[in-house]
């Protein structure tokens, strides 16, 4: 069965890896702790499941830990935890941290990430002992060990096939792109790594929308009187960040890789930034731009890649 072989493909592609990255500036030491977010529902339940087992699969050798929310049957809660550990054969890696609802107004569920995030940081059992941590959305499969690494050992070419303002970093030793970066001379540049004060993500197309807030030129009508003051206070960084920064500089979605000293500042901001965000624009994404929003008021700038 696959789940019978997801433990000796672990160790297989790690070994396999390491052999591939040996002699390479690369950090072998450094493990990153998969997180992703989700409600109680059996459907976002059977997500993570395959979630772990696709990490498993790819030899990732860090924890996977789903952070659920609003999980308010004791009974299910157990049931959760004794299925969890039955399918990591007890080893530990595959966690699971209950939160309480974090909906806000309106039953907007997907405040969940937030909060739930902000709540795991704070509450983790065991502690947190990676240094740094990536959220991924539950439907996200992972095809590969997830690293810090970005840049490293890439020479970037541009893209071929009349793709216009795009980059493709290819790998020095074996020819093979690993990276793809849309508006490539719009971003800033791609580092080595992911590192403290520089974390990384998926550039989004959301862009710079919420610079456009109170606006003629704002993206959704409902915008056009939207307050970045209302969300990040008066005078503070989001309210001035410019539509270039915007775009250049925190236009990110998921995946989400930072340092975990970062996550403690992004978590906090971002669910303060959400409820600011939901009051005035109640629809979906509201999460997302209450991200890009909260990170540009903690003037804390992205790597971006398309992927």
């Amino acid at each position: 069965s696959f789940s019978g072989v997801s433990y000796i493909r672990n160790k297989e592609n790690a070994k396999r890896l390491t052999a591939e990255t040996k002699g390479k500036d690369y950090d072998d030491d450094v493990v990153v702790h998969i997180v992703f977010s989700t409600d109680c529902s059996g459907y976002q339940h059977w997500q993570g499941i395959a979630l772990w087992y696709a990490a498993q699969s790819a030899g990732h050798p860090g924890p996977v830990t789903r952070i659920a929310s609003g999980c308010s049957d004791e009974r299910q809660r157990l049931e959760i935890e004794a299925e969890w550990n039955s399918i990591d054969s007890g080893r530990g890696m595959f966690r699971v941290h209950f939160t309480p609802d974090m909906k806000i107004q309106g039953n907007y569920r997907y405040s969940n990430k937030p909060g739930g995030l902000r709540h795991w940081l704070n509450h983790a059992d065991p502690k947190i002992e990676q240094q740094y941590v990536v959220l991924l959305d539950p439907d996200m499969m992972p095809l590969l060990p997830i690293t810090t690494r970005l840049g490293a050992g890439l020479d970037p070419s541009p893209r071929e096939r009349g793709a216009t303002n795009q980059l493709e970093y290819f790998d020095k030793d074996t020819g093979i792109a690993r990276v793809l970066r849309v508006d490539d001379a719009e971003l800033l540049e791609l580092t080595d790594y992911v590192r403290p004060g520089r974390p990384a993500g998926q550039h989004f197309g959301l862009g710079g929308t919420w610079a456009f807030a109170g606006s003629d030129n704002a993206r959704y009508q409902n915008w056009a009187n939207f307050s970045k003051a209302t969300v990040c206070g008066e005078g503070s960084p989001c309210t001035t960040t410019s539509i270039s920064d915007a775009k250049k500089k925190y236009a990110v979605g998921p995946v989400y890789l930072a340092h975990i000293d970062d996550w403690y500042r992004i978590a906090h901001s971002w669910w303060e930034s959400m409820h600011g965000v939901h009051s005035q624009h109640p629809y979906l994404l509201a999460e997302m731009f209450a991200l890009t929003m909260a990170v540009a008021n903690l003037t804390l700038p992205w790597t971006l890649v398309s992927n």
